[in-house]
């Protein structure tokens, strides 16, 4: 047993382990009597300050990954090596029927999607950032969205410079 994403089936499988040795079951309830769960993902980022030119490229690269025809093709390429990974679909114009993901196994996945937390490397670092530029521009309608999160980032410029050094310092 081992805790990890849904995206572990095609880890665990390309390891050698066999598909049909594969289960998936959401978290027990604990004390509080919430059921919790964690939702991973995936982002592409463009930075500010690349160049046009780059930021193009990058664009038109996160296009083609983000594809109809793309991510069927990797629906398939998940069904030939024994199922894709169960998984939320973003987009409703995919046939998922192509990547034989296991019904059991997407049914968890399905299961706790409506409870689960989205979380990624370094949220606890500025989550309270974005928290509040959220909360201030959902709250008042005549601040000026792009300047509030702006505000928010130079705020939390110290705290990414903290953790970013941390991460740094473990590679060493």
């Amino acid at each position: 047993m081992t805790l990890y994403g849904s995206d572990a089936f095609r880890a665990y499988v390309n390891k050698g382990m066999s598909p049909d040795d594969i289960g998936y079951a959401p978290l027990p309830t604990g004390p509080s009597g919430k059921p919790v769960g964690q939702l991973g993902g995936s982002c592409s980022f463009i930075y500010s300050n690349a160049s046009q030119e780059k930021a193009d490229a990058v664009w038109k690269w996160i296009e083609f990954t983000k594809s109809k025809e793309e991510m069927e093709a990797s629906l398939i390429d998940g069904a030939s090596k024994g199922g894709a990974n169960p998984q939320v679909i973003f987009r409703n114009d995919l046939d998922v029927t192509l990547g034989q993901i296991n019904p059991e196994l997407q049914a968890v996945v399905d299961e706790i999607t409506p409870y689960a937390r989205l979380e990624f490397a370094g949220k606890a670092i500025i989550g309270s950032f974005v928290d509040a530029a959220v909360r201030k521009t959902m709250l008042d309608p005549s601040i000026d969205v792009m300047q509030e999160f702006q505000r928010q980032q130079d705020l939390a410029q110290v705290e990414i410079d903290k953790y970013n050094q941390s991460i740094l310092e473990q590679k060493k």
